[in-house]
């Protein structure tokens, strides 16, 4: 078994902390902070909320969108942007500076 120099605390189904030991090298950790790859994670949740809210009917195959499913789709985006800011928010508090 390989010791890992970090540990992992799952806070959700989607979003867990990494903590690393103090052996660690801060220039080590530089691609840890991907703040790119949690603003784009926002994007994209917008686009599919915004995708749903302006369209009942499938631009590709003009198919109907119930709004069920549109609901369902909408509250499944938010809760991963809220996700998201949750977890940029822990990694604010903990020293990482990220932004959405």
């Amino acid at each position: 078994m390989v010791d890992k120099p970090y540990t992992d605390e799952k806070l959700n189904t989607w979003t867990f902390v990494r903590t690393f030991n103090h052996e660690v090298l801060s220039e080590e950790l530089v691609w840890h902070r991907d703040e790119k790859g949690l603003s784009d994670r926002i994007k994209k949740a917008r686009r599919e909320i915004l995708f749903y809210e302006e369209n009942d009917n499938c631009p590709t195959c003009a198919q109907h969108l119930p709004s069920n499913l549109k609901t369902h789709a909408v509250e499944k985006h938010s809760h991963k942007i809220e996700e998201v800011n949750a977890a940029i928010d822990l990694s604010t508090l903990r020293g990482s500076s990220f932004s959405s």
